[in-house]
């Protein structure tokens, strides 16, 4: 799931983009999707059995391993839905927490997550849009959208703000459903951390991957950090 109130930038559509729609209805499609998140999350959640796999390294300047984790996280339904049963007891699935937003000091403990961008217009209004064609991905036509940091951005509130406005990158958007499906993001910039006392972040990259279930239920299959 991904960001006030802020202008949308659009740039002219490359040559070969005829038959493109404006880069203003994708995005206003993506944001009146993004209500539908949290429940897809609850669906998914309430029915599926999964098993999810974290690995974190630490390398040193050569590129070395100097440390390695790994937690299997083994998750099952509370108890089997019918596919038109209302979800309930979301609340007491252990899994429910990790779908909820961080706190700012859990956001200093751990790595950035899909779940930590809310798409909402204050998010939106932190970058410009151009539409750069359309593409496929599992076999689902998606629109793909290249997107840099706005000129004007909003004020940054935390260091997630900070973070968010220095960063670049390209989203897939499934063109049948509008949810975001994919998104590769980078650094422009370093950024400091605390004023440059704690440290720098000279450089960041990111990305998610989604498929769709039979019932049309989205679930993150991957996700890369560095």
């Amino acid at each position: 799931a991904w960001l006030g109130a802020g202008s949308v930038t659009r740039a002219a559509p490359p040559p070969d983009a005829a038959g493109l729609p404006p880069v203003e209805v994708v995005l206003e499609r993506m944001l009146t999707n993004s209500v539908r998140e949290a429940e897809n999350d609850r669906q998914f959640v309430a029915r599926y059995a999964y098993q999810r796999t974290k690995v974190q390294e630490e390398r040193n300047p050569k590129g070395k391993v100097t440390k390695r984790t790994e937690r299997t996280i083994n998750h099952q339904p509370p108890r089997p839905l019918a596919a038109t049963s209302p979800v309930s007891g979301f609340a007491d699935v252990p899994e429910a927490q990790e779908l909820q937003p961080g706190s700012e000091a859990e956001h200093k403990r751990r790595p950035f997550e899909k779940r930590d961008f809310v798409l909402n217009r204050d998010l939106i209004s932190r970058f410009g849009f151009a539409l750069a064609g359309r593409g496929s991905l599992a076999g689902r036509p998606v629109l793909v959208l290249d997107f840099q940091p706005a000129e004007q951005p909003p004020p940054a509130r935390h260091f997630k703000d900070r973070f968010i406005n220095k960063v670049a990158g390209r989203a897939w958007v499934d063109e049948a459903d509008g949810f975001v499906v994919k998104v590769e993001l980078h650094m422009t910039e370093p950024l400091e951390v605390v004023g440059g006392l704690v440290g720098v972040v000279k450089q960041c990259r990111y990305s998610f991957t989604r498929e769709r279930t039979p019932e049309g239920l989205w679930f993150v299959k991957s996700v890369d950090w560095h």
